[in-house]
């Protein structure tokens, strides 16, 4: 797999646009695209998000391509995941119900960030 900083420029040039026209779409100042690009800098993962929106790219793409996603994420174990939701039925069932739905909503907040979890 390339560099983040050569798939940035390859993407760039792609796109046929110039470096300030790509940083303005970005909100931020050309010199710090052009870091990007060299490889000198490394943006923040939300950062990642506005240049894959400038790039118009994928936002998974890029955060795998900057390396705050694995290029895979691994499936989860199913027969683990239902021994899991075995022992941790009788503690849900025991609360109340307006707890019993916060741990719902919570569960399916992870299951639905489990790539970026996989990724810590």
């Amino acid at each position: 797999m390339t560099s983040f900083s050569d798939w940035v420029r390859a993407s760039r040039r792609a796109k046929d646009l110039t470096l300030v026209q790509v940083a303005e779409k970005a909100g931020v100042a050309q010199p710090v695209w052009s870091q990007w690009e060299s490889g000198k800098a490394t943006p923040r993962r939300e950062t990642v998000i506005k240049i894959a929106d400038a790039l118009g790219v994928d936002h998974k793409e890029a955060l795998v391509r900057a390396g705050y996603l694995p290029s895979e994420v691994p499936a989860a174990d199913n027969d683990e995941m239902r021994e899991l939701m075995r022992e941790l039925e009788p503690i849900i069932m025991s609360l109340r119900p307006e707890r019993r739905r916060s741990v719902r909503r919570y569960l399916i907040n992870i299951a639905r960030n489990l790539p970026d979890l996989m990724a810590v």
